[in-house]
C-alpha cells in the first residue's frame, strides 16, 4: 500500500513538472498556431520547432497536437503551390442568428434550400432541402460525431430515412451537404485530422450506377482554410458561390462570402452544363485512352470504372481549358507585338495557370488508369 501511494505521489509530481515546462514554453505553441492561420507556414513551422526543442531539452515528449499541426502545415504548403486564383465580390461578418434572413435577400432560391439550426451548445447544423425530387439531407448526431441523414418523401406521405454512405460520413463529423444543381456532385463539410483545421469543404461525386458516391474528396486553398470552413453553395441562377467561414472573425461571428469562382474541383463538363440543364453525353466526342498495354479506351462504354470514366471526363474539361488558354496566351502576344501591352499582367496569371492546368492533367491521367486497371 506504502509503494502505491508513493508511486501515485510520484506520478503526481511528474505531471506537474510537464504542465509546468509546457507552459513556460506554450508562446512558441500559441505563435506557432497564429502564424499558421496567417499562412507563414514556414515561421510557424520554426516555432513548432522550437517548442517540440524545448519540450525535448526538459525530457518531455512533445504533445499530439504539436505533431498535428505539424502535419496541417505540410498539407497547406502541398495546396498553396496549387492553391486556385478567385474572385470574391463582397464579404460580411454576421451571426449565426442573422444568417438566414441575409442569404433570403442575397439568394432567395439557396434560402429555400439551405436552413441552420444552433444545439444547445451554439453548434451550428446546416441541412438542405430539394423540393424538386422530394429529398433532404439532414445533419444528425450518430455515435458521437455528426453524420448526413438522406430523407425521402414517397408516396402517401411516407418517408424513407437512411444515412448516407461511408465514403462521406466518416468517423469524424460531416455537416452542411449542398447537392449541385446538375445532381452530380455533393458539397459538404468535414471536421477532421486529415484536414487544414476545424471544418473543411469537400465533395463527392455521384456514382448513379450504384446509387452511392465516390470517396470524397477535400477542396483546395482559398475555398478550406486552418479555420472553420462550415458551407459552399452554389446559386446557378446568379453564377454565384457562397462560402460561409469563420476565417479572420470575432468569436461567435461567421463570414458570408458570395464568389464569382467555381471551385477547380467542380469546373469539369458536368458543371459547365448543369445550368443548361443537361447532361453530358457519352458520345459527345472521340475519345483515346490507352491504358496498358493492349488495353485501349476508345468509346466511353470501354470503361469498366464509373470512376475513372468520371475522372477522364475532368481531364478532357481541364485540357479544353488549357486550349482555350493557349489561344488566349497567343492573342496577348500578337497584341503586343502591335504595341497593345495591356495583356502583360494577364499574362503571367496565364503562364501560372497553365502550369497547373498540367500537372493536374498529368497526375489525373495517371489516377484514371490506375483506378481503370483495378476493374480489369
Amino acid at each position: 500500500m506504502a509503494f502505491s501511494i508513493l508511486s501515485l505521489s510520484l506520478n503526481a509530481k511528474a505531471q506537474d513538472r510537464t504542465e509546468r515546462v509546457k507552459a513556460k514554453y506554450h508562446k512558441y505553441l500559441q505563435e506557432a498556431e497564429e502564424s499558421y492561420q496567417a499562412y507563414d507556414l514556414e515561421k510557424a513551422m520554426d516555432l513548432l520547432e522550437k517548442y517540440d526543442k524545448k519540450l525535448r531539452q526538459s525530457r518531455i515528449k512533445s504533445r499530439e497536437e504539436v505533431a498535428l499541426l505539424k502535419d496541417q502545415i505540410s498539407l497547406a504548403s502541398r495546396l498553396l503551390e496549387y492553391a486556385q486564383k478567385i474572385e470574391v465580390i463582397d464579404s460580411i461578418q454576421l451571426s449565426w442568428l442573422d444568417m438566414e434572413a441575409w442569404i433570403a435577400d442575397l439568394s432567395p432560391s439557396l434560402s429555400e434550400k439551405i436552413d441552420f439550426e444552433l444545439d444547445s451548445n451554439q453548434d451550428v447544423r446546416i441541412h438542405y432541402h430539394c423540393s424538386e425530387n422530394a429529398m433532404s439531407l439532414m445533419v444528425r448526431e450518430h455515435k458521437k460525431n455528426l453524420d448526413i441523414q438522406q430523407k425521402l418523401e414517397l408516396l402517401d406521405e411516407e418517408k424513407e430515412t437512411s444515412f448516407i454512405s461511408s465514403s462521406v460520413n466518416t468517423e469524424n463529423s460531416e455537416n452542411a451537404p449542398f447537392l449541385m444543381p446538375n445532381g452530380c456532385v455533393l458539397l459538404f463539410s468535414r471536421k477532421s485530422a486529415e484536414g487544414l483545421g476545424g471544418y473543411d469543404l469537400y465533395y463527392a461525386r455521384v456514382d448513379a450506377e450504384k446509387n452511392e458516391y465516390f470517396k470524397a474528396k477535400m477542396l483546395g486553398i482559398p475555398f478550406s482554410s486552418p479555420y472553420n470552413d462550415y458551407l459552399l453553395a452554389y446559386d446557378d441562377e446568379q453564377g454565384l458561390v457562397y462560402l460561409l467561414s469563420d476565417r479572420y472573425c470575432k468569436e461567435g461571428e461567421v463570414a458570408l462570402y458570395r464568389i464569382k469562382t467555381l471551385p477547380s474541383e467542380l469546373q469539369g463538363e458536368a458543371m459547365a452544363n448543369a445550368s443548361l440543364g443537361t447532361m453530358v453525353r457519352d458520345n459527345s466526342e472521340d475519345i483515346y485512352l490507352p491504358i496498358k498495354g493492349e488495353v485501349v479506351i476508345r468509346d466511353w462504354s470501354d470503361f469498366k470504372s464509373s470512376e475513372a470514366k468520371s475522372m477522364y471526363r475532368d481531364v478532357l474539361s481541364a485540357e479544353r481549358r488549357l486550349r482555350a488558354f493557349e489561344t488566349e496566351q497567343l492573342e496577348i502576344k500578337k497584341a503586343y507585338v502591335n504595341g497593345d501591352k495591356s495583356g502583360v499582367d494577364r499574362l503571367s496569371e496565364l503562364t501560372k495557370e497553365m502550369a497547373q492546368l498540367k500537372i493536374f492533367i498529368k497526375e489525373r491521367l495517371v489516377e484514371v488508369k490506375n483506378k481503370e486497371l483495378s476493374f480489369r
